[in-house]
């Protein structure tokens, strides 16, 4: 499970009520990103390394994509794999696409150019769209719109060690809940002050920015 928060507090679409680093307060409109490439290592046992492992993760209110029943929520922040028994002392996954399933395909799945999450002008994906709206310098809405993505900017994280490893048994169901924290999106390295930059949607400077930016918003849970 994929839980989407700002420091601890779970996000909600829509809701201008959230702060960053900067100090800009702001709201979302749209969360959507690729989880990739998952893999389970072991020092005793047989590492497992899933097939087709690309998740998009979103939050989202469209039209094109939700539940007219739900005022169009699309949203999608679970998953799950058969893993073989054994024992696991850690997990790891990147964000985004990987250049050789962006150029080659096959494009399924999660990868369905149906979901918008690639660039009409080139057909590559894009790995992470943050959408909003935020109070600005004179006290005024303004919108702000990230599209992060270009096969540099492909991020793979360290792993997550276990506290202890983790013993997967025959018939057994072990929980992983993600913890995303989107205020690191804006900070850490570097500082994103949406009052000078609110947006970008091509490759370049602020992109490479934000992307390392968001290589620490992950945290893990087992249940």
């Amino acid at each position: 499970n994929v839980i989407n928060q700002v420091d601890g507090e779970d996000l909600n679409l829509d809701e201008i009520k959230y702060t960053n680093s900067a100090g800009n307060t702001f709201g979302v409109t749209r969360l959507q990103y690729y989880l990739s490439n998952f893999q389970f290592s072991s020092k005793e046992c047989e590492d497992f390394i899933p097939d087709n492992s690309y998740h998009l993760i979103s939050l989202a209110n469209d039209p094109n994509l939700g539940d007219p029943n739900n005022d169009f929520l699309f949203e999608k922040t679970s998953f799950e794999y058969k893993i073989p028994t054994g024992c696991y002392n850690d997990f790891g996954f990147s964000i985004g696409v990987d250049p050789d399933r962006n150029a080659n395909g096959p494009y399924t799945g999660d990868l369905d150019f149906s979901y918008s999450m690639n660039w009409s002008w080139s057909g590559d994906y894009v790995f992470f769209k943050n959408e909003g709206k935020f109070i600005n310098e004179n006290n005024v809405e303004q919108n702000f719109i990230f599209h992060i993505g270009n096969e540099t900017l492909y991020q793979t994280l360290s792993p997550f060690e276990f506290e202890t490893p983790i013993d997967v048994l025959e018939g057994e169901t072990v929980t992983i809940d993600i913890y995303a924290n989107l205020n690191e999106f804006f900070t850490t390295p570097n500082n994103i002050d949406l009052n000078k930059r609110s947006g970008t949607m091509s490759p370049g400077p602020l992109a490479d920015s934000i992307s390392t930016n968001y290589l620490d918003m992950f945290t893990y849970e087992i249940k």
